[in-house]
């Protein structure tokens, strides 16, 4: 049986935003929120990885405990939590999404999409694609997951992706939110007025 889950990466140090991105307030919600909202509305299981702010995301976010992992070593980097993920998922899963929690504008036609993809191809590791340009989340199949483990830190999970050309299938998604991420407190009020204008000009979001 076919089951997917996504892993939200919220375990950086924000060094440049100055607090952490998982608490970043959007229309009355946090990212972490948003980003776990948009796989629940989809059927999708999710989890986050937390570093070492994860007492105060915690204190101020309602997260269920059996979602929460906290990276021990997060300035190992995202594939570091990643990994971590990876080695907590029941045999059962078939894919992976993998998100970061910087990307909250992701729309669910392009989760919905993926994992169409993963249904026709489930040996491929997806990319959205918007324009020319790929994006987040990835999803990746359990044929890859060792492949993911055995990674190099530093070189994060693009590695796999290049080493594994031949069975990277691009799924083209009309979602500018596979590209929209942010790293100063700068970033992050440029990209509120167009996120603001963005989901007002986009029927998707239109109740």
């Amino acid at each position: 049986m076919e089951s997917t889950i996504a892993c939200i990466l919220a375990a950086g140090y924000s060094q440049r935003m100055g607090r952490p991105k998982a608490l970043l307030p959007f229309k009355g919600k946090t990212f972490v929120e948003i980003v776990a909202s948009l796989y629940e509305e989809l059927g999708v299981p999710w989890i986050v990885v937390l570093g070492a702010e994860h007492r105060r995301i915690r204190s101020l976010v309602p997260l269920p405990d059996d979602a929460v992992l906290v990276n021990p070593r997060p300035e190992l980097g995202p594939l570091s939590s990643l990994q971590l993920a990876l080695r907590s998922l029941p045999s059962r899963v078939t894919g992976l999404f993998l998100h970061p929690v910087d990307h909250p504008l992701v729309r669910p036609g392009t989760v919905a999409a993926l994992l169409d993809a993963h249904r026709s191809e489930p040996e491929a590791i997806l990319l959205p694609l918007h324009g020319d340009r790929r994006g987040h989340p990835a999803l990746f199949p359990r044929s890859r997951f060792e492949d993911l483990l055995a990674a190099p830190l530093d070189k994060g999970a693009r590695w796999v992706v290049r080493q594994s050309s031949e069975c990277v299938r691009e799924i083209p998604v009309p979602d500018p939110g596979i590209h929209r991420n942010i790293n100063t407190p700068e970033d992050f009020a440029r990209w509120v007025d167009a996120a603001d204008a963005e989901i007002d000009d986009s029927p998707e979001f239109r109740s």
